[in-house]
């Protein structure tokens, strides 16, 4: 049952990130945890449009260790300016 817990978690956060309760980082976040790279990255690609300062966290934050094999996090991180 802990997939159906992430699935409602990350509806949940998709609904307030909607109504600006919630930042796209979470979202991502979320969807990083279920190893979801793809979906991960169009929820950092938000941030990064928004220009969120929570961007800066993706470096050092554990849920986004799963995506730095990624070529696409090296890319990001490159046009938020950070070295991995």
């Amino acid at each position: 049952m802990r997939g159906e817990g992430f699935t409602r978690l990350h509806q949940e956060l998709e609904a307030r990130y909607a109504k600006h309760d919630a930042l796209a980082t979470s979202v991502a976040a979320v969807y990083a945890g279920l190893g979801d790279r793809d979906q991960a990255f169009v929820w950092l690609e938000k941030g990064f449009q928004e220009h969120s300062g929570e961007m800066v966290r993706i470096n050092f934050d554990p849920p986004f260790e799963l995506l730095k094999s990624d070529p696409r996090f090296a890319a990001l991180l490159g046009r938020l300016g950070l070295k991995p």
